[in-house]
Parts: C-alpha cells; structure tokens; sequence
C-alpha cells in the first residue's frame, strides 16, 4: 500500500514538473545565453533542463515503484492452473505446432484468455517505438514475457521464433519473434506487440494471421 506521503511526493514531483516544462524562470527573467566563447558556463536554462531531468527521474521511479504493487495486487488473484514443464510440449503438439520447445521452469501456470485479454488492455504499452537492434521484434516479444510474470505473476507468455508471410501474396516478409501463450484450456494464442498488439487463436486447420502476416512456426519456442 503506499502511504499519503509517498503519493503527495508524487503530486509535488508532478507540479515541479509542470512548472518547469512551462520554462518558469527565476524573477520573471529570461535566461541569458553567453556567447563568444569556446567553453561557456553552464546558463540558467542548462539549470533549468537538468532540473527537469531529475523531476522526470524522480516521477518515473515513484509511478514504477507504485505500478510494481498496484497491478500485482490486481491480478493475484487470478485463477491459474499448474501444469509440469513436460506438459507444455504435449499442448504444444496437440495444437499442431510441433518444434522444438525449452521451458527453464520445473512449473507453469496457465489461465484463461479472458485473463490475458484484460492483462494486455490494461497493462502493456501500447506505443512503444521500433528501433532496429535495439528494441525490435525479440526485444517486444522478451517485454511482454518479463511482464507478464513480473506483474501478472504467470510464467505461461513465452517467445516463439518463426517467419511471418504476407497473408495474400504469399510472399516472405521476414523472419519474427512474437508471443505464444497456451491456456487453462489446452489451448495456444499468440500475441504481437510489434504487430498493432494483436493477437489471435492457433488453430491446426486454419492459418494463423494477425492483420496481413501469416504466421509459421518454423525454428524454436522457449517458455519462461
């Protein structure tokens, strides 16, 4: 639970921010910039920024720290059913994907989709921006994993590595990381933040698609 203190920190901290990101000065004065010089003292506004820095620095740790509690205690009590590690490759194959899976857990807890619907709506960053390398379709994929289980408190959102095609043409548009989850009910959906957030069910007679990429299961799938 966080204490009254805590949260008027976190107003104050929201206020300071909001002062300064409107360039607040000190006595109504706008900030002098030196010139000429090689090396200029550090102006007000440098001041200023590096003021704002440590605000957002503050605000960001204080609404992480909050989000750790609130959002666990959101969905602790969740109904899961565990299964053994060993079983995850016999649901796995029943849904027709069959490829080599590792699981790093001796146990897993599997839930509904409704579970997992309401955890992506109200818990994953939806704008998160494509960097090639460094945050692109694995980095997605591994966020969403360590998410799930750091706030949803279930090991059962694991990574798939595959190639996703263009659903009319047929033609190759890359190799993919994306999510792969099975369900309390023995079922398997997959889920793709780098593809709008979305998600669908596989089914072994059907194609698995999410907008314009089909998807196969080519390489390896790892359970965390």
């Amino acid at each position: 639970m966080v204490s009254s203190k805590e949260l008027l920190d976190s107003q104050s901290v929201s206020r300071l921010l909001l002062k300064f990101e409107k360039g607040v000065t000190c006595h109504g004065q706008s900030p002098t910039v030196l010139t000429g010089q090689a090396t200029p003292p550090p102006t007000f506004m440098d001041t200023n920024q590096t003021q704002v820095l440590e605000i957002q620095l503050k605000l960001g740790s204080l609404m992480l720290d909050n989000a750790f509690v609130w959002l666990r205690d959101a969905f602790k009590d969740a109904t899961k059913r565990r299964v053994l590690a060993g079983d995850i490759q016999s649901i796995f194959n029943a849904n027709g994907i069959r490829i080599p899976n590792t699981q790093y857990d001796l146990n897993y807890y599997l839930c509904s989709w409704d579970f997992w619907q309401k955890f992506f709506e109200k818990v994953m960053l939806k704008k998160i921006p494509y960097v090639s390398d460094t945050f692109d379709c694995d980095n997605y994929s591994f966020y969403v994993s360590a998410m799930s289980a750091l706030y949803g408190g279930v090991n059962s959102c694991g990574i798939c590595n595959g190639v996703v095609w263009d659903k009319d043409t047929g033609t190759k548009v890359a190799g993919h990381v994306w999510n792969i989850i099975p369900t309390s009910d023995n079922s398997i959906y997959i889920y793709d933040l780098n593809n709008s957030a979305g998600w669908t069910k596989v089914e072994s007679t059907k194609p698995t698609v999410i907008g314009n990429w089909r998807y196969t299961f080519d390489y390896h799938c790892t359970m965390f």
